[in-house]
């Protein structure tokens, strides 16, 4: 059966055979705290009113690819809906009972279901909420998920706390994705991945989004690398240690963004140890070794193409992230902010850091 334009953005009941979310940015929710992780939780879906044709057309037909696919190893399963994200386009498998070995099984055949679809990889994964089965594959228009549209949104529906920062979206809901760092869990926080897959990016838009919840009198971020090279002139910067120290000693807190982080600078390491709850580190680094090597000392592992935890999907786009902490694992469609937006004039952070997305 082929979908039409008014069931791409449908969801609810089961009454049609193929249902979808498009996930950019949140209709109104509460969101609801999860101690150090936040997540909007809402009745219905993220919504897009509008989609291209040819958009529909294609998720059509690789619907109908992959049923054939599994048809012809008879598979009674097929396509009953699924979700269109900034950068991959998930299909969700329903039929007969699967678990674990059925993932598998379509994981290891991930090259010639890639190859029948026309798409370069793909990537099957189990709803770690549902349980439901997806399928997985960049979109070829893929698109960034712009921080400042989204975090205008949840700031209408819920102001963002103090000492928190808007990561992005839940992938498996939609729902807004917050990181408390004023909270235990994610005191510190380590960013790992390969190269290129937007790491510092990430590191980048947690450090604006802190900015623009809070003001220099009660946060001072401290950029080692080139995280905000293009804020020279962001008013919570702090340029040198004194006036770091003397900001933390005064009651500020201080988030240190550790680009291209090694784990050997003493400083840093001394910081660490001193167990000061107003210093909070957010370390980027490229080699996955250091994830196990310093899981003590980092509760919360923002964790990236490369560096997957144990027994989940490959991610397959840069800004697609697993979230890593004592509470469990959910993945993430991190937002992004343009390095060469405006800079802030004023201590007044939030209307100053929203300017550039009016």
């Amino acid at each position: 059966m082929r979908l039409q334009a008014t069931s791409l953005i449908h969801f609810g009941t089961m009454t049609l055979l193929r249902q979808w979310q498009t996930l950019y940015l949140p209709s109104p929710a509460r969101p609801v705290s999860h101690n150090h992780i936040s997540r909007g939780l809402t009745e219905a879906p993220f919504e897009r009113k509008e989609q291209n044709m040819r958009s529909i057309d294609t998720i059509n037909e690789k619907s109908n690819t992959i049923e054939a696919w599994l048809r012809d190893r008879g598979m009674a399963l097929r396509v009953d809906g699924g979700r269109v994200m900034p950068r991959t386009v998930q299909l969700r498998l329903a039929g007969s009972p699967f678990g674990p070995s059925l993932r598998d099984h379509l994981n290891a055949s991930a090259e010639e279901i890639a190859v029948a679809l026309g798409v370069p990889r793909i990537a099957v994964y189990s709803d770690s909420r549902t349980r439901a089965l997806y399928v997985e594959f960049p979109r070829p228009d893929a698109k960034f998920l712009d921080l400042w549209p989204l975090y205008r949104k949840v700031q209408e529906q819920y102001p963002i706390p103090p000492l928190t920062a808007l990561l992005g979206l839940d992938t498996d809901d939609g729902a807004p994705t917050l990181l408390r760092l004023n909270n235990w869990l994610a005191h510190h926080v380590l960013i790992a991945g390969a190269v290129g897959i937007g790491k510092t990016a990430l590191a980048r838009t947690i450090a604006l989004s802190l900015a623009a919840s809070n003001s220099p009198e009660s946060l001072r971020l401290k950029a080692v690398g080139d995280v905000l090279y293009t804020l020279p002139h962001l008013d919570h910067l702090v340029q040198d240690w004194p006036t770091a120290l003397v900001a933390v000693a005064r009651g500020a807190h201080l988030a240190a963004i550790l680009d291209d982080w090694n784990g050997e600078d003493h400083r840093w390491l001394r910081m660490l140890e001193s167990g000061n709850d107003r210093v909070h580190l957010i370390a980027v680094t490229s080699n996955v070794d250091m994830v196990s090597q310093w899981r003590e000392v980092f509760p919360t592992h923002i964790l990236g193409c490369g560096a997957e935890p144990a027994g989940y999907a490959p991610l397959l786009a840069a800004g697609d992230f697993y979230i890593r902490s004592p509470r469990g694992t959910t993945r993430l469609t991190a937002a992004w902010v343009d390095p060469g937006g405006s800079v802030p004039q004023t201590t007044d952070a939030a209307p100053a850091l929203l300017e550039r997305g009016q």
